[in-house]
Parts: C-alpha cells; structure tokens; sequence
C-alpha cells in the first residue's frame, strides 16, 4: 500500500476492513469474500414504465457495490436482446428502438441494438424504449465489471 490511506477493523466482524483513501497495488491482490469498490458502478436498476403510444420510458439507476446510487458521471454498454438470458440479440431492436429520453447520453454502436450509454452525475439514464411491432425485447445493461444486468420484457 502507498499513499495517504486509513484502515479499520470493525471488532463487530472481523473478517471487515474498512479503507479510506487510495490503495496502490502492484503485483496480485487476493482478496476472498466480498469487495465493495464503491463510486464505480457495480450494479443497476432498471425501470419501466407504463407503454402508451408504441412507447415507454425505461430508466436506469447506476448503484454502486452496496448498491448506493453513483454520483458521478459513469460509462456503461446498453444492449437489446431476445430472451432473457441475454444469449440473441433481438431480431430488429424495435420499430424505433431506444432513444435518449433526458438523463444522460447514448451512442449507437450497432443499430438498434447496441449502444454506449453515458449516465447524468447521479448515474441515470434515462429512455424510451418505442415499437409498433410488438417485438419483445430485453435491455441489458453492462456494468464495467462486465457483468450485465437484465430488464423485464420490453413490451408495448
């Protein structure tokens, strides 16, 4: 460890470590169990809400590792699939398909079905999911960990 850094041991549980300030690492860091990096976003929740018009909102919520909004600005992937699993990308991605709708920035990397999404400084995102075709549809939406989490079916 280098830097400007404070560790605590909580005596309730002694197999917790709470660290304030910058931990440097060079080399492997094991660690087993649980580790909370928090400020990156970790995990998400994604809203939908009620269709009208072949349209309707989907919002999605940044947290970090204890699932605590974000406050700041975060990059993650958006990506329209078949089935739930996330295993088929869906068949056209909506009549429109997905817009921005507010609350941070999307970027079509694949149209209709893949996008680079920007979050607001509170980690939203913020829109609208549009088709005329009842295609079904599931958001996922990747994490920089990799790890991708999954909306109830898009339906109109």
């Amino acid at each position: 460890m280098s830097g400007p850094s404070h560790v605590t041991n909580k005596m309730h549980d002694p197999h917790r470590w709470d660290i304030d300030g910058t931990i440097n690492v060079t080399g492997v860091l094991n660690a087993s169990g649980t580790v909370n990096i928090q400020g990156r976003a970790d995990g998400a929740t994604i809203t939908l809400g009620t269709p009208a018009a072949n349209a309707r909102t989907v919002t999605v919520q940044l947290n970090d590792a204890i699932g605590t909004a974000v406050a700041s600005a975060q990059t993650v992937k958006l990506h329209l699939f078949a089935d739930a699993g996330g295993l088929t990308y869906a068949t056209t991605g909506g009549s429109t398909g997905i817009a921005d709708a507010g609350a941070g920035a999307i970027l079509a990397l694949v149209a209709k079905k893949l996008f680079s999404a920007r979050s607001d400084a509170t980690g939203l995102i913020e829109l609208t999911w549009t088709d005329t075709a009842s295609e079904v549809a599931f958001l996922g939406v990747e994490l920089p960990s990799g790890r991708t989490v999954f909306s109830a079916a898009l339906t109109i």
